[in-house]
């Protein structure tokens, strides 16, 4: 084994006749900085690959009332622009827009868009039945989370065209 040993000696044998050998002996100050550095490794380790029980930072949408605020009433066929913050959304997939009841609601230009992009939200033409309606924005990466408006009221008021995205 070029050990100067016995051929024939196996490695735990081996391991023991190094360890008790005072040329491989560590002065204890080093074992205490090996030790120490051994333990750092396996922590950046662990950080490195994470913790498999923790969950990602659930996705969060909420309506940019700063930029395009939610009016709270608006005519048949006016239009309003509209805006949702996403946070922890790693793929960046947007949202996708929706309003109620469906069919009988109003439309979006565009249907999708991304994190802090306005879309343009078209009243029907006709009130809705229970006259309002509510607007959802559902992200694109987890459908299973969303953000609605509060009940926007639709009127038969001269209709007002108020959205320059």
């Amino acid at each position: 084994m070029g050990t100067g040993g016995d051929e024939s000696e196996s490695c735990s044998q081996l391991i023991c006749r190094l360890a008790s050998d005072d040329k491989m002996r560590v002065p204890r100050s080093n074992v205490r900085f090996i030790g120490a550095a051994l333990i750092a490794a396996a922590s950046i380790t662990f950080v490195d690959c994470g913790d498999p029980k923790a969950q990602p930072t659930p996705i969060a949408l909420t309506f940019n009332q700063s930029v395009y605020p939610l009016p709270s009433s608006l005519a048949i066929g006016s239009t309003a622009a509209t805006e949702v913050t996403i946070s922890n959304d790693n793929q960046n997939a947007g949202v996708n827009f929706s309003c109620a009841p469906a069919s009988e609601c109003g439309t979006f230009t565009p249907a999708s868009t991304g994190s802090n992009v306005p879309s343009c939200y078209q009243t029907p033409a006709a009130v809705p039945p229970g006259g309002t309606v509510t607007i959802t924005a559902t992200s694109a990466t987890d459908p299973t989370k969303s953000v609605s408006s509060p009940p926007i009221t639709i009127s038969t008021i001269d209709p007002v065209s108020g959205c320059t995205p």
